[in-house]
């Protein structure tokens, strides 16, 4: 079909979506993967909730995953059919689409990139307070197609999501094999919470609920010593662009427990740790300098392993606000 219609004079040069795929998802680990739709159904909470000290109390996100099958559901208010027609199932993000305020999940290829990876098989689901829809697609009978579009499915019974209870859906069946191996050791499960529990310990801190096979995360919290003597040090600062939002950087470094393996600095962009513990020349250990040939900052070591660094980047709110 798809020889037939190239233009005469005219050299086909499109992937096969099976190349597409492939290349897709060939360079993700699966534990990224699984966090890439955590990350989707925060933002849906934070679209309800922008305001950076916002409360998630009513929120909830749950996985579930074994040989047969995962499944992602929440009840973060969903997206709508105009997001999902032209943004969500998109392979890059438009150049009209707008984020969330303080998104931390991008629509450009995360969602996309798991659901291919995870299996051959998937059904989404989606209910806003408003509108409902639903997607169920055989990804080897897509790919023999050259329609690049998905259909909708017929939405199914209201149980789990709906108007009433606005969230998202995500069903994966006939994994991978590679993938089904995975999902079946404790190894895994193990690893997924303890990440999660790492990377999002800020919005589970704020009340939001997460489930891994039934088993409820909870925050892992950074502890800095404090004295009427000794205080951690605190500095904040403001970078503006005429053309971007605002950004608010607040540096906060102090000391903990002698723990090695704690120490260093931690990044937290939009309330997702995207750097734990650094201790690499990223966040300035062993940085030189160039010209004097001088150490400024030493490289880690052992005796360093009180200190902690906490750098938080985050938009302006007042400023996306009044715009």
């Amino acid at each position: 079909m798809l020889h037939e219609s190239i233009p005469p004079g005219e050299v086909s040069a499109e992937p096969t979506k099976e190349f597409f795929v492939e290349m897709l998802t060939r360079d993700i680990k699966l534990e990224q993967a699984v966090l890439d739709l955590v990350d989707n159904c925060i933002d849906g909470a934070k679209r309800l909730h922008p305001e950076p000290e916002s409360r998630f109390d009513d929120y909830t996100v749950s996985i579930q995953f074994d040989t047969d099958v995962f499944s992602i559901i929440d009840n973060c208010g969903g997206f709508d059919i105009d997001t999902a027609r032209k943004h969500a199932f998109r392979f890059g993000r438009a150049d009209d689409h707008k984020s969330a305020p303080h998104s931390i999940g991008q629509f450009g290829v995360g969602m996309k990139r798991a659901l291919f990876k995870f299996g051959r098989h998937f059904k989404v689901r989606s209910a806003t307070s408003e509108e409902h829809w639903a997607i169920d697609i055989d990804v080897k009978k897509w790919g023999e197609s050259v329609d690049w579009t998905f259909p909708w499915a017929e939405f199914g019974e209201e149980d789990v999501i709906s108007r009433k209870n606005p969230g998202t859906e995500i069903i994966v069946t006939e994994l991978r094999q590679e993938i089904s191996t995975r999902f079946s050791t404790a190894n895994f499960k193990t690893a997924i919470a303890n990440l999660i529990k790492s990377k999002h310990r800020q919005f589970i801190s704020s009340g939001l609920s997460i489930f891994v096979n039934d088993i409820q995360i909870s925050a892992t919290n950074l502890y800095l010593c404090m004295t009427d003597k000794l205080k951690p040090g605190v500095d904040e600062l403001i970078f503006s662009d005429d053309h971007k939002e605002d950004v608010r950087v607040r540096i906060t470094v102090g000391i903990g427990d002698s723990v090695p393996k704690d120490a260093g600095w931690n990044v937290i962009c939009n309330g997702r740790l995207v750097l734990e513990a650094d201790r690499r020349e990223d966040t300035g250990w062993g940085l030189l300098e160039v010209e004097a040939n001088r150490l400024l900052i030493p490289s880690f070591h052992n005796q360093y392993a009180r200190f902690r660094g906490i750098v938080s980047f985050d938009f302006i709110y007042d400023k996306l606000r009044s715009e």
